[in-house]
């Protein structure tokens, strides 16, 4: 921050906390996470940048944590990376089965389509249009918010330490299954 925090009781008689608004940026990260619903966990990592190409990358490296036969589902919002041709193409690959050409899948519609289609080993789940507080992995985001990002860090480095400290802290102590409980009443009011 630019400048210091001022408290009540500060020089000056502050009557209320103030936080400096203005911030020195010290770096950009991005942040990729995966939460499994039935244990709790998060894996997390970092990234230079949030680019279709990146996010393939950090899939890959996820899905090769698992045995090669299991089936995976993931549940994803409705990001364009999430449902590109190229996407397809790597879920294809790593289900050990044909991609359909481009023709086939030349919409947004199609393409997610093929992805949440059951009959391959890795099955995408995408969440409703603007139903982002469906995505339990915002959950994760909101809890790295309040616990992680309300500090300043001299470098993206200084922030990814704290970060995977949160993460791994989650992990081994408060890591729980996600079980939905909403049935939906009331949404439409």
């Amino acid at each position: 921050r630019l400048t210091p925090d001022l408290y009540p009781g500060d020089e000056g008689g502050m009557l209320k906390w103030v936080n400096e608004f203005e911030y020195i940026r010290n770096g950009t990260t991005d942040l990729f996470a995966f939460l499994d619903v039935n244990t709790g966990a998060v894996k997390a990592s970092f990234h230079a940048d949030h680019k279709k190409k990146t996010f393939l990358m950090a899939f890959l490296e996820h899905v090769k944590q698992y045995p090669e036969k299991a089936t995976l589902n993931y549940i994803m919002d409705n990001l364009a990376a999430h449902y590109s041709y190229d996407f397809c193409l790597v879920v294809a690959e790593l289900c050990g089965i044909k991609c359909p050409d481009p023709e086939e899948l030349a919409t947004p519609a199609k393409r997610r389509q093929w992805l949440q289609c059951k009959d391959k080993r890795i099955i995408i789940n995408f969440t409703p249009f603007h139903g982002s507080w469906l995505n339990m992995s915002e959950i994760v985001f909101r809890l790295v918010g309040e616990k992680v990002l309300k500090d300043s860090y001299s470098s993206p480095d200084e922030l990814h330490k704290a970060a995977m400290a949160y993460f791994k802290e989650w992990n081994e102590s408060w890591a729980h299954p996600f079980t939905w409980k909403y049935d939906g009443k009331g949404l439409h009011q």
